[in-house]
C-alpha cells in the first residue's frame, strides 16, 4: 500500500502536495489557459463603455465648443487692447481644454491601442492634438521672445481645434466625406474639362479680340494666352464680367456678346451644375456608406455579447463536469439543475462541446426516460378522464361522448 502511495506522489507530485485531485487541477489548467480578450477585460470594458457614452461625448463637445468661444473672445480681447501678451484667464483656459483633449486621447489609446489609429477622423484628431501640444510648448519657452509675428503664427493654429468637432456629429461626418470623395475623386475630371474649355476660348478669343493693340481695352484683356485665360476665369466666376464685355462693345467688337454668353453659359451653369450633380451623389453614397458602417457596428457588437456568453457557457461546462469527475456522489441531474440555474433567456449553449461527450449521451438517454415516463403518466390521466366521462354517462343513460358533454353543459 505504501508503495503505491509513493508511485502516485512520484507521477503527480503537485497534486499529491495540494491534496488537489487530478481531475480538477486539469480543469484549472484547461481554464487557465483559455485567454480572455483585451476588449473583454473588466478595466477595458469600463472605461470603454465610458468614452463611447453620450454623456462624455457630449462633454468633449462642450469642450470644444467652449475653447473655440474662449479663442474667438481671446482675439477680439487682443485686437481691442493692442498687446501682445495674452490675459492669465485665457491661458489657465487653454491649459484646460488641452488637458481634457489629452485626456481624452490617453483613454481612447487605452481601449483600441490599434483600433484607433484605422479611423480617418482619429488620426486627424491626432494630428490637431499633436499641433496644439507643439504650439504650447513652443509658446511656453518663447514667451520671453521678440518675434511676435513666430508666436502670432502659433496662436492661429488654435484654430484648428474647431475641426474636431467633425468627429462627433455623424451628419457632419457624412458631408465631409462627401466633400472629400468629390476632390479626390470626381474634382479633377471636372477641373481638367474646365480648363480644356478655357484652353479653347483663350486661343479664340485672343485671335477675335486681342489682335489690334490699337484698341487698348481689349488688347489687355485678350492681348496674350494668360490674360484670356485670367479674363474667361472671370467669366466663370460670373463676378464683374460686365465690364470686360462693355470694354468689347466700346471697341466696336460686336457680336462678342454672343461669345461672352456662350462661354458662361457652358463654363458656369453647366460646369457648376455638374459640380453640384457629383456632391449631391458622393452625399448619396457616403449616406449609405455610414448607415451600412452602423449596421455593422451593430452586428459587431451582437457578436461580441454572444462570444461572452458561448464563453461563460464553456466555463461553467467545464467546471460541471469536473466537479461531475471528482464527485461521484452527486448524479448527473442535480448537475444539469446547477447548470440550468446559471443560464439566462439570451444565453447560448455550445452544443459543440457535448454532443460528441459520453456524460452528453447519458444525459440525453436521461431525457428520453423522463420523456417516456411524462407521456405514460399523460395517457394515464387520459384514460382515467375518459372512464370518469363513462361513468357520469352511465347515471345520465347517456352513451355517446357529445351526449356526454351535452348533458353537463346542459346541468
Amino acid at each position: 500500500m505504501q508503495t503505491a502511495n509513493q508511485n502516485a506522489q512520484q507521477r503527480h507530485p503537485a497534486d499529491s502536495k495540494t491534496c488537489i485531485p487530478r481531475s480538477q487541477s486539469n480543469v484549472r489548467e484547461r481554464i487557465a489557459r483559455v485567454r480572455v480578450p483585451r476588449s473583454q477585460r473588466p478595466l477595458v470594458r469600463f472605461i470603454g463603455g465610458f468614452v463611447n457614452s453620450y454623456a462624455f461625448q457630449w462633454f468633449v463637445m462642450l469642450v470644444i465648443l467652449a475653447n473655440v468661444i474662449a479663442i474667438a473672445l481671446e482675439t477680439d480681447a487682443l485686437s481691442n487692447s493692442g498687446s501682445s501678451s495674452v490675459p492669465v484667464v485665457f491661458s489657465y483656459l487653454d491649459l484646460f481644454f488641452l488637458a481634457v483633449y489629452v485626456v481624452e486621447f490617453v483613454l481612447k489609446i487605452y481601449v483600441e491601442p490599434i483600433g484607433y489609429w484605422k479611423e480617418a477622423y482619429n488620426r486627424f484628431d491626432a494630428v490637431i492634438l499633436f499641433v496644439s501640444l507643439g504650439q504650447w510648448i513652443a509658446q511656453f519657452y518663447m514667451a520671453k521672445s521678440n518675434n511676435l509675428t513666430f508666436l502670432r503664427v502659433l496662436r492661429s493654429l488654435r484654430a484648428l481645434r474647431a475641426f474636431r468637432s467633425i468627429s462627433f456629429i455623424r451628419s457632419l461626418k457624412v458631408v465631409v466625406n462627401a466633400l472629400v470623395t468629390t476632390l479626390t475623386r470626381n474634382a479633377v475630371d471636372i477641373l481638367l474639362l474646365l480648363v480644356l474649355l478655357m484652353f479653347i476660348f483663350s486661343v479664340m478669343g485672343h485671335y477675335l479680340f486681342g489682335d489690334d493693340p490699337s484698341n487698348a481695352d481689349a488688347y489687355s484683356n485678350w492681348g496674350t494666352f494668360i490674360d484670356g485665360f485670367y479674363t474667361l476665369f472671370v467669366f466663370v466666376t460670373a463676378e464683374g464680367w460686365t465690364s470686360y464685355q462693355d470694354n468689347l462693345t466700346g471697341d466696336g467688337y460686336y457680336g462678342s456678346e454672343a461669345f461672352t454668353g456662350a462661354f458662361i453659359f457652358i463654363g458656369n451653369f453647366i460646369i457648376s451644375n455638374l459640380f453640384i450633380g457629383v456632391i449631391c451623389e458622393n452625399l448619396e453614397e457616403a449616406t449609405e456608406a455610414d448607415r451600412a458602417f452602423q449596421q455593422e457596428r451593430r452586428n459587431a457588437a451582437k457578436a461580441q455579447k454572444r462570444e461572452i456568453f458561448l464563453r461563460k457557457q464553456h466555463r461553467d461546462m467545464v467546471q460541471l463536469l469536473a466537479v461531475r469527475k471528482s464527485d461521484q456522489q452527486r448524479n448527473l441531474q442535480q448537475i444539469l439543475q446547477d447548470l440550468a440555474g446559471t443560464l439566462r433567456h439570451e444565453d447560448v449553449i455550445p452544443m459543440t462541446h457535448l454532443s460528441c461527450d459520453l456524460t452528453w449521451l447519458e444525459t440525453f438517454m436521461v431525457s428520453l426516460h423522463y420523456h417516456e415516463n411524462t407521456m405514460y403518466r399523460i395517457q394515464q390521466v387520459e384514460f382515467g378522464i375518459a372512464n370518469t366521462l363513462a361513468e357520469i354517462g352511465k347515471c345520465f343513460g347517456v352513451t355517446a361522448p357529445m351526449n356526454i358533454f351535452n348533458e353537463l353543459f346542459w346541468w
